[in-house]
C-alpha cells in the first residue's frame, strides 16, 4: 500500500497533464525479491534456452546495457533464433 501511494503521489505532483500519457510513477520491487545470483542464472538460463524470455529480457532484469542481436527468443540447439529452426532442421536431415 505505502509503494502504492508513493507513486500516486509522484505522479500527482511532478509529472505534469501533457506528460501523464507516457510518463508514469512505478517501483521496481523485482530487487527485493531477488534471489541468490545462482538462482537467478539458472532461471534465466532456463528461460532463454527455452524460448520464453528473450537475452535481453535477462539482461534489462540484472540492469545490464543492451547487447547486439539479444532481442531474439532462442532455443538450446546453439541457442538459435526460433525463425531460423527449419533451416537448422533441413541442414541436419
Amino acid at each position: 500500500p505505502y509503494l502504492e501511494r508513493w507513486e500516486a503521489a509522484i505522479q500527482d505532483q511532478l509529472v505534469s497533464r501533457a506528460d501523464k500519457r507516457n510518463i508514469y510513477a512505478e517501483h521496481d520491487v523485482s530487487r527485493l525479491l531477488r534471489s541468490d545470483s545462482k538462482a537467478r542464472s539458472e532461471y534465466y538460463s532456463k528461460m532463454t534456452q527455452n524460448g520464453i524470455m528473450t537475452r535481453k529480457e535477462a539482461r534489462e532484469k540484472e540492469n545490464l546495457p543492451y547487447k547486439e542481436g539479444s532481442d531474439e527468443l532462442t532455443v538450446q540447439v546453439n541457442l538459435a533464433p526460433l525463425d531460423q529452426l527449419e533451416k537448422i532442421n533441413a541442414n541436419v536431415s
